[in-house]
């Protein structure tokens, strides 16, 4: 079986290809049109259902529309009008198709898939059939085969490039919170330990009560308690606090400005937001100064075509490995959880997050 682009390349001259469905560039059916413009077969045989077309535009030049690649192919047709019986072979079942089934009551039964929450994605496809679905708008590292490194949009990742990964580290120290910030903090997280130890079921009650109603209270409770030393641990809803401080201050003797101590706790946000940003552009900046060094190397090493890995200089002042993988095909049309993104995974588990079809 011939199931990728790069096992079609690297396959000797052989005989007979068989093709399953229609030729199209796009959705459930998508065929390299290298199949029709550099054949390395003497025949093509293809079986298809009735309705099942061909795309128009497969086979034709893209840029000044001719030749049509598919007109200069010698075509006999066999349209079957009943039941076809497929006798057993090498001791398989013996499976019966009728001309009544075809691609839409495939699909059609198909288990629906959850769209909601789902992100618009792109799917990159990768040799020994792998596979990487990555958001639309996202920038992407990339080796291009003019031996230049930059980040680009996800949906211009091309052929022939390749995408980098890695798992870079680099030590910028620590954000740590103001003393005056954490001085504030503290003190309406010692009265929020005080009346939960006290009477947990209580104070949960009774926060629920005056209308901050999460599903988890208790546990965003024990989250809240916590001293952390970059972002004060608060409710996320600025009015979930100022109901939080009024309950928890009643009947206590230390006063806390409640707006004050929300501005402190969107500072810390924002600071740790900005950081995070910063840190993040310095890496990458770092990250292409290293590669364009090793250029050369890497081109070379780029030219077998095959998935690679390089170490990070430690003098460098990161570390870790980058990952090299040579881009086979993109495909738009896909839908996918955020966890789902950036993952390498076989292309069989990514094609079930297709939606053109």
């Amino acid at each position: 079986f011939i199931s990728s682009l790069a096992e079609y390349r690297k396959s000797d001259l052989f005989k007979t290809l068989i093709r399953l469905g229609p030729l199209r560039t796009n959705g459930w059916s998508k065929t390299p049109s290298v199949i029709i413009t550099a054949p390395r077969y003497e025949k093509l045989i293809r079986f298809l259902w009735s309705h099942s077309l061909n795309e128009d535009i497969f086979g034709v030049e893209p840029v000044i529309g001719s030749p049509n690649f598919m007109e200069r192919f010698k075509c006999t047709e066999h349209k079957s009008v009943e039941s076809i019986q497929l006798d057993s072979i090498n001791n398989f079942n013996s499976i019966s198709y009728t001309v009544d089934d075809d691609d839409f009551k495939f699909l059609g039964d198909r288990p629906p898939v959850r769209l909601q929450n789902n992100c618009t994605c792109i799917l990159i496809e990768f040799p020994e059939n792998k596979g990487v679905l990555l958001a639309l708008g996202s920038n992407q590292l990339i080796f291009d085969d003019k031996g230049v490194f930059s980040y680009r949009d996800a949906k211009k990742i091309q052929p022939e490039d390749y995408l980098l990964f890695n798992n870079i580290q680099a030590d910028f120290g620590s954000n740590k919170l103001t003393t005056q910030r954490y001085k504030l903090a503290a003190s309406w997280k010692d009265i929020l330990k005080i009346k939960y130890y006290q009477d947990s079921n209580r104070l949960v009650n009774k926060l629920k009560i005056s209308g901050i109603n999460l599903q988890n209270l208790d546990i965003a409770i024990n989250r809240w308690m916590q001293i952390d030393k970059e972002v004060i641990s608060a409710p996320q809803s600025k009015l979930h606090f100022e109901l939080l401080l009024k309950e928890i201050l009643i009947g206590s003797n230390i006063e806390v400005n409640w707006q004050q101590a929300w501005a402190d706790i969107r500072g810390s946000r924002v600071n740790a937001i900005l950081s995070g940003r910063i840190e993040h552009s310095i890496v990458n900046d770092q990250l292409l100064e290293e590669l364009k060094r090793n250029k050369q190397s890497i081109f070379e090493k780029c030219i077998q075509g095959e998935f690679f890995r390089e170490n990070l200089n430690q003098k460098s002042g990161l570390s870790g490995v980058i990952s090299f993988f040579p881009v086979i095909e993109s495909s738009t049309g896909f839908k996918a959880p955020q966890e789902k993104l950036e993952n390498i995974r076989p292309i069989s588990e990514l094609e079930l997050y297709r939606i053109d079809i």
